[in-house]
C-alpha cells in the first residue's frame, strides 16, 4: 500500500525540495530511503481554512515544504507521494535530508483526533522505512555537523522538535512527548511481527523513554525515579511475547498508572 494513501492530497510546490547550486543538484529533491532517519513534529502556530487556504498555499508564500499536516479534526493532508523527499522544514540540509516533517495544525494542546492521527502517521511512516523503534531525541548544538552526528547517534526512528535543530520557537510547547512516546512505541510494536527478542527491546525502550521524560521535567528525585523504574520494570516483565498480548492496552495502562499515582 502506498504511504498515507488514505490522506487528502495537497501537493507541496515541486520546486521546494532538494538543493540546487551552481547549475546542479547538490542534494536531489528526493533522496534514497536509507538516508532518512526519523521525523520532526512541528507546530503550525495557526489554522488553515480549506479549500480556500491550504497548507500548500503557505508553502508557496513562505518557500518551505513538509511531508504531511495533521488538522485539528484529525484529517491528514499528504504533501508528497512518498516520505523520501528532502523538504525544507527544519532549518538546514543535515536535518532536511534525514528527517521527515509533520505539521500539527493549531496553537493549543493537540486534540484527541490529532493524537490518533499522528500515531497513525508515525506507524505508517516507520513501517515504510522498516524502523522498529521510536526514540525521543533531544536538543543538538544546532550546527550542521553537530546535527548530523546527533542523528547518527540516535539512529533510525528518532523523533525531534524543530527547536532542537534550529533557532525557533516551534513547536511552541505543544509536543506531548509524555503521551506520544508510549503510544507510538505500542503502535509500532503492534504493527510488527514481534519475536521474544523484539519484546525485550520494546520493554527496554519504554522504560528508558518514560524515565527520560520524567527526568527532563525534574518531576521526581533520584530515589523516586529509581522507584518508578522498579515498578515499571515489574509491570513490563509481566508482558508475554505472545502475539495475543494487547501491547497498546498495556502501554495505555502504564501511562494511566503514572498519572493516577506519580509517587508524590
Amino acid at each position: 500500500m502506498a504511504w498515507l494513501s488514505w490522506a487528502v492530497d495537497d501537493p507541496a510546490p515541486a520546486a521546494n525540495a532538494g538543493y540546487f547550486t551552481g547549475g546542479a543538484w547538490v542534494i536531489p529533491q528526493e533522496v534514497d530511503a536509507a538516508q532518512k532517519a526519523g521525523a520532526v513534529i512541528h507546530s503550525a502556530a495557526g489554522n488553515w481554512n480549506p479549500p480556500g487556504y491550504k497548507p500548500s498555499d503557505l508553502m508557496r508564500s513562505r518557500g518551505n515544504s513538509w511531508d504531511a499536516t495533521i488538522m485539528l479534526n484529525g484529517e491528514v493532508w499528504r504533501h508528497r507521494p512518498r516520505p523520501t523527499f528532502c523538504n525544507w522544514h527544519a532549518g538546514g540540509p543535515a536535518q532536511n535530508i534525514a528527517l521527515c516533517g509533520f505539521e500539527m495544525e493549531g496553537t493549543g494542546p493537540w486534540t484527541a483526533a490529532q493524537k490518533a492521527s499522528i500515531v497513525r502517521v508515525i506507524e505508517e511512516t516507520w513501517a515504510y522505512f522498516g524502523w522498529a523503534r521510536f526514540v525521543m531525541a533531544g536538543p543538538t548544538n544546532k550546527t550542521q555537523e553537530g546535527i548530523r552526528q546527533a542523528i547518527l547517534a540516535i539512529g533510525k526512528g528518532g523523533a525531534y522538535e524543530h527547536d532542537w535543530l534550529d533557532y525557533t520557537s516551534c513547536p511552541n510547547g505543544r509536543d506531548d512527548w509524555a503521551w506520544l512516546t508510549p503510544a507510538a512505541i505500542a503502535a509500532i510494536a503492534e504493527e510488527a511481527d514481534m519475536t521474544p527478542e523484539d519484546m525485550t527491546e520494546l520493554k527496554r525502550y519504554m522504560t528508558e523513554q518514560v524515565l527520560a521524560i520524567k527526568r527532563d521535567i525534574n518531576e521526581f528525585t533520584t530515589s523516586q525515579v529509581l522507584a518508578i523504574e522498579s515498578r515499571l520494570a515489574a509491570r513490563l516483565d509481566a508482558l508475554s511475547p505472545s502475539a495475543a498480548v494487547d501491547i497498546v492496552a498495556v502501554a495505555q495502562a502504564v501511562r494511566a498508572e503514572f498519572e493516577r499515582d506519580p509517587l508524590k
